[in-house]
């Protein structure tokens, strides 16, 4: 069996994905596209059918799920996995405080006594992993609107490098 097209056209992921979500791209309004992947993030700008600005980022969702990890852990004493974290930043996981709390049962390894226990979480406890400084202190980042690279130099307040 054979597809016949007459034609095809190459679409970057963005426009695809604001595409796939009925965003209005061909209106004069900005559409903000995130994709958080695994070890990406990718972010774009699109307004009247063409992407007017678009940047990808070292950090994504395995950072989340690690944040996650090393929350529970120092707060909590409860050690998870990587699935358990998933699990957690899904389910509950929010970037902002909710009108409602979400409640969700957690389980892993009591640190202190070595046994298997749960803990019951809610969403205003697992939006505290995401209050990290972002990016993380170890990812250089400049401001992608600032149109230039993370700078060692310091700049005295006249303007003057020092």
């Amino acid at each position: 069996m054979r597809a016949k097209a007459s034609e095809v056209y190459l679409i970057e992921q963005p426009m695809s994905a604001a595409i796939g979500a009925d965003l209005p791209i061909s209106e004069p309004t900005g559409n903000m596209i995130v994709d958080i992947g695994g070890g990406t993030t990718d972010i774009a700008v699109i307004s009247l059918d063409g992407i007017v600005f678009n940047h990808s980022i070292r950090v994504a969702g395995n950072e989340m799920d690690d944040a996650v990890i090393h929350y529970l852990k120092k707060k909590y004493n409860l050690l998870i996995g990587e699935r358990t974290a998933e699990i957690v930043k899904m389910q509950i996981g929010s970037a902002y405080p909710l009108d409602e709390p979400v409640t969700m049962e957690i389980k892993g390894r009591d640190l202190r006594e070595g046994i298997r226990g749960p803990l019951s979480s809610t969403t205003r406890r697992s939006a505290r992993p995401s209050r990290k400084p972002w990016p993380p202190s170890s990812t250089p980042y400049a401001s992608p609107w600032s149109g230039r690279r993370p700078s060692s130099r310091r700049t005295s307040s006249t303007g003057a490098s020092s």
